[in-house]
């Protein structure tokens, strides 16, 4: 899912709202997300099954954290933006500069491509438009 946002952005201090397109993970990839998790736990329970005197607290601690992982990633990722891209105007050399993130998690940072000023692009949006 793609929509449009309100993001800010902090050059030093001073925030600047900005347009940004967003894209969302999709119920598909975060349920496979989710059940990837799932499957680690239950791996590594299946694999300490063999570690003798340790297999008594390991595999049930893995199988009962295998949901509660999973439930963590399924929420924590339908948060997350999938990609985020716009364009800000810097605030010290005036260029305009474009910023895009793809699979990564906050906090985002960039540069000015003009001046180097760093900047942080602050999740989650302001606002959301056209979701």
């Amino acid at each position: 899912m793609t929509s449009d946002a309100k993001i800010s952005i902090n050059f030093a201090g001073k925030e600047v709202a900005v347009p940004a397109r967003i894209t969302y993970f999709t119920q598909r990839e975060i349920a496979f997300k989710a059940l990837q998790s799932l499957g680690i736990c239950w791996f590594v329970a299946a694999v300490c099954v063999l570690v003798p005197i340790l297999h008594f607290v390991l595999t049930p601690a893995a199988f009962l954290a295998g949901p509660i992982a999973s439930a963590f990633v399924y929420f924590k990722v339908q948060k997350l933006p999938k990609s985020l891209e716009g364009s800000v105007r810097c605030l010290h050399c005036s260029s305009d500069t474009d910023f895009a993130f793809a699979n990564a998690k906050p906090p985002f940072y960039e540069m000015c491509r003009n001046c180097r000023t760093g900047y942080q692009v602050i999740w989650p949006p302001i606002s959301r438009e056209n979701s």
